[in-house]
């Protein structure tokens, strides 16, 4: 493993903690979206419960933007961040692209979207 994907997987652990998902689930959605059905050490069954648990779960954050952004706690602003936060964090994932090389970049990334998305509160 690479000192990029090591960076990477710290970053993509601290958003993962600090998400309303886990592990499992985003092993799950992931596995979804790259149309690959098993997934290790779980049923088809329990992987099936819980790939509908994760699509209530998605449905349920983008139903909350909505009304956050409906009563000013979030504004468009916000969102726009959000977007390009989220296409940094795409091209940091990406093997060889990501500029994040050495641990206090790795440090940085995580102080600055953690500030980043406390600001975004308008609460």
């Amino acid at each position: 493993m690479s000192v990029e994907e090591i960076h990477f997987n710290i970053i993509y652990k601290d958003i993962l903690a600090n998400s309303l998902f886990t592990d499992r689930q985003m092993c799950i959605i992931y596995e979804s979206l790259v149309k690959r059905k098993n997934v290790d050490g779980i049923s088809r069954g329990a992987y099936y419960r819980q790939l509908k648990q994760c699509r209530h779960k998605i449905v349920g954050i983008l139903y909350s933007i909505l009304l956050l952004q409906s009563i000013g706690a979030i504004d468009h602003q916000s969102l726009s961040i959000l977007q390009r936060l989220s296409e940094s964090f795409s091209v940091m994932s990406k093997e060889g692209q990501s500029d994040v090389t050495s641990t206090k970049q790795m440090e940085n990334v995580i102080f600055i979207l953690k500030n980043t998305l406390n600001k975004m509160c308008n609460v």
